[in-house]
């Protein structure tokens, strides 16, 4: 009769087997490199600005990379992905006409405001002027037009748009 046991005997075991190097697995990796050396606390640094983070895999694993990567200003600006002036005060000028005898047109400096609040309030009011529906705000033609007039502005989907008509 077969004896399973008698079988698995004439097997050798390997004890003396080296360890497979591990992948990295995570999208990550294309943008670090991991420094050899130290097991306990591993480090990786960033290809692009040179700046050391831990990754250790039960530690931090690698949520610290993909925090270095939203901060790098140097991938930032590889990607394309640098910043586009979202703190900075857009000037711009006002023609008037000039109040002495000369009549000619004095450009006047103006740091305009820009207000998520006020533009909502004019949206709805928009639609509610025109009776327009609510799924105008979801128009493809009009969240160009309003990128282009102000890049800063989330369009708001259609149902906040029905509250604030609403209030």
């Amino acid at each position: 009769m077969f004896n399973e046991e008698e079988e698995m005997a004439d097997v050798p075991i390997e004890q003396d087997r080296t360890p497979r190097p591990s992948k990295k697995w995570s999208w990550m990796w294309e943008y670090f490199t991991k420094i050899p050396g130290d097991h306990v606390n591993p480090q990786a640094r960033c290809n692009h600005c040179g700046q050391f983070c831990g990754c250790h895999s039960k530690k931090q694993g690698t949520s610290v990379l993909i925090a270095h990567l939203t901060g790098c200003q140097q991938y930032k600006i590889t990607k394309g992905l640098a910043a586009t002036g979202i703190d900075q005060t857009k000037l711009s000028y006002e023609t008037q006409m000039a109040t002495d005898a000369s009549r000619s047109h004095v450009k006047k400096l103006i740091i305009s405001q820009y207000s998520e609040k006020m533009l909502r309030e004019l949206l709805a009011e928009m639609i509610i002027t025109d009776e327009m529906p609510f799924t105008t705000v979801d128009k493809k033609g009009l969240n160009k037009f309003v990128r282009c007039l102000e890049p800063h502005f989330p369009m708001p989907s259609q149902y906040t748009v029905m509250r604030d008509c609403l209030k």
